[in-house]
C-alpha cells in the first residue's frame, strides 16, 4: 500500500512560544520558506473572545517529496 508523500507542509507558530531567533533557525534547514506577517487580528468563533491569538503561518517546500 502506498503511503501518501508531500512536498509542502504549512504550519502555526506563536509569538509566546518560539525562540528570538526563530527565523534564523527556519533558515539554518535550507529549504525555501514562506512566513506570513503576524496575524493578530483575525476574528474568532469563540464567544466573548474577538480575536485569536496571534500567530504566524508558515509554508516550507521539502527538496523530494516525503511521507506527510
Amino acid at each position: 500500500m502506498a503511503k501518501d508523500k508531500a512536498r509542502y507542509f504549512t504550519f502555526l507558530l506563536y509569538p509566546e512560544s518560539i525562540p528570538t531567533d526563530w527565523k534564523r533557525r527556519l533558515e539554518l534547514i535550507g529549504v525555501p520558506i514562506a512566513i506570513s506577517p503576524l496575524h493578530d487580528k483575525d476574528k474568532s468563533n469563540v464567544e466573548g473572545q474577538i480575536y485569536k491569538k496571534a500567530h504566524y503561518h508558515v509554508v516550507y517546500v521539502t527538496k523530494n517529496p516525503v511521507t506527510s
